[in-house]
């Protein structure tokens, strides 16, 4: 571990409104409403041309099936600003998000000033309160620019259930991909102190994200109920598990295709083979060796459990060292313990969880899977007939389940 660098806190960042509304610099936000791709007229796609060419044809015939091209049924931005931790990458820290809102919802906001107030001193005051839903939506491991179009098939019936989407790139993936690196590479080789890197920077991240949008969009406006919730698959689904620890602005979170415990996921699934690095930091380790170095993970998790009913009113704050904690800092397997979805699932109420898992997932394994079932206390878990694959978010029943889980 680089003991010259501690991140505190962990997982959380202390966000200045004042910077997120007024700081140009570090916030750019660019319409990409000249998206009319269903009108047969030249393509004007902007930032979305890497992600849409070479599918535009099969996102009309599968999708619309009409003769005619009409025109999309949402407004959408892309949306970039500065991480809130460094990296010293700057293609890493700059985050690049997605945001659509339905039409109709859009309509409704523009009409009553809300999106638009140009007088800031002025507040909104609604006849009737107005409830938003915005669905965070995370990708999974080494996702392409060009083999993105599950996810926009998920974006466009999340629009037609009228919720918002928010679509977040995951540190060193697709528009944050560092240069001469191929998205995700990144994570390969990284050891303990930077696979927890990646996912203090990746929840911190979905936090600023969550004050850009509140403040940028529906900033000063009474009566406005608005409601965040995360959808993430495989590393996205770590990731999620996470962010739903440490952001009580989630209400919800939907884990797709994802597990627990890495001893169990780098051994007992193809991760080893893609995973050319080490899951600790050591050139080599033995399949025993290994046993035994994670095996501490489950007293490691006894102790949390512990220290959670103890400050049961309170806020627990970490950081990379468990400075606060010294039962937990006593471990020396901590930093790998801290990037495992186990420990943040101990924080995490089981009713706010909803697990969607594959029968023949190949790098999540079951035994991983039902680990992290059991850290969070036993979620409603859905089991597909099906391999470790985005297109499952294409799936109409799949999408029900996530939509009617996060209505009810």
């Amino acid at each position: 571990m680089n003991i010259n660098k501690i991140i505190k806190p962990l997982f959380k960042t202390i966000i200045k409104e004042n910077q997120i509304l007024e700081d140009k610099n570090n916030l750019k936000l660019e319409d990409t409403n000249t998206l009319k791709i269903f009108e047969l007229k030249e393509l004007e796609l902007g930032k979305y041309k890497k992600v849409f060419s070479g599918y535009l044809d099969n996102l009309v015939k599968n999708l619309y099936k009409r003769k005619k091209y009409e025109k999309l049924s949402f407004r959408a931005w892309s949306i970039t600003f500065e991480s809130d931790y460094k990296t010293n990458n700057s293609n890493n820290d700059n985050v690049y998000t997605e945001f659509f809102i339905p039409i109709k919802l859009y309509s409704y906001l523009e009409n009553e000033k809300i999106l638009k107030n140009e007088n800031k001193n002025k507040e909104i005051i609604l006849n009737k309160e107005l409830s938003i839903d915005i669905v965070i939506l995370l990708h999974g491991f080494n996702s392409n620019l060009n083999k993105l179009h599950n996810y926009y098939h998920f974006i466009k019936s999340a629009l037609g259930n009228n919720f918002c989407c928010l679509f977040i790139n995951l540190p060193y993936h697709l528009n944050r991909t560092p240069p001469g690196e191929k998205s995700g590479e990144r994570l390969i080789q990284s050891k303990d102190f930077e696979t927890l890197e990646f996912f203090h920077q990746a929840v911190v991240d979905i936090q600023k994200a969550i004050a850009v949008i509140e403040h940028n969009f529906f900033r000063q406006v009474k009566n406005l109920n608005i409601k965040f919730y995360i959808c993430g698959i495989s590393l996205g689904a770590m990731v999620s598990t996470i962010a739903l620890a440490w952001n009580k602005k989630i209400t919800k979170g939907v884990l797709i295709q994802g597990g627990g415990n890495w001893d169990e996921i780098y051994w007992n699934s193809l991760v080893r083979v893609i995973m050319r690095g080490c899951f600790i930091d050591k050139e080599k380790i033995s399949r025993n060796q290994a046993k035994q170095f994670y095996q501490p993970i489950n007293i490691f998790l006894e102790e949390l459990k512990k220290i959670k009913q103890k400050n049961y009113n309170s806020e627990l704050f970490f950081d990379s060292e468990l400075s606060n904690y010294p039962e937990l800092a006593k471990f020396p397997q901590k930093t790998w313990f801290l990037s495992d979805p186990l420990t943040s699932a101990v924080l995490v109420d089981p009713d706010k969880v909803l697990m969607i898992n594959s029968k023949f997932d190949f790098l999540f394994s079951k035994n991983s899977t039902i680990q992290l079932n059991n850290a969070l206390r036993q979620p409603k878990l859905y089991w597909l007939n099906n391999f470790h694959t985005s297109r499952v978010l294409r799936f109409k029943k799949l999408q029900e389940l996530i939509f009617n889980f996060y209505k009810s």
